[in-house]
């Protein structure tokens, strides 16, 4: 694979989406070692800043760790602990600001096999897929993507509205 310069979405990202469709698709398995920095850095004939941020974002959503002297690896289960998770709405009022949100996008589409696997679809099901702009204090601070099960969920797009929490 070869990251496209001229295609309008940062080479970064490019590199994260590789991998992780690498992850998705199970050609990495958990507990697979990936490509080091450096050989990544030659596959795509990127710097090694470029890499770093793609192996960042996927080491914060949890796809990959990395271990001092040893490498890069898959994780056993690129899901984050549901025990560290708390709403974007608590951790901003903990912090003494505002929450808000803003919907940029709805559907329903059918998902990926690896998501379809996650949430234990069955085939032609579909998952509603919501981005969302996080701001706090009326200054935007991140994008929610969730995927949800339209069959647990059937109105929930009639729900989810602007400043509505997902929770």
């Amino acid at each position: 694979m070869q990251v496209h310069r001229d295609a309008g979405i940062p080479l970064y990202r490019q590199i994260e989406e590789y991998i992780r469709n690498q992850i998705e698709s199970g050609a990495w398995s958990p507990g697979t070692q990936i490509p080091t920095e450096q050989m990544l850095c030659e596959q795509f004939r990127v710097s090694r800043i470029t890499v770093v941020k793609a192996l960042s974002r996927l080491a914060n959503e949890g796809w990959i760790r990395k271990e001092q002297g040893r490498g890069t690896f898959v994780t056993a289960s690129w899901m984050p602990d549901p025990l560290t998770l708390r709403s974007f709405s608590e951790e901003m009022k903990e912090r003494g600001m505002r929450p808000g949100t803003l919907v940029i996008a709805k559907s329903a589409e059918v998902p990926s096999a690896r998501l379809r696997e996650l949430l234990h679809l069955g085939d032609g099901e579909k998952v509603w897929k919501f981005s969302r702009l996080l701001t706090a204090d009326d200054t935007p601070v991140g994008i929610q993507h969730a995927h949800l099960p339209v069959r647990l969920f059937p109105d929930l797009a009639d729900h989810l509205v602007d400043h509505v929490s997902l929770y």
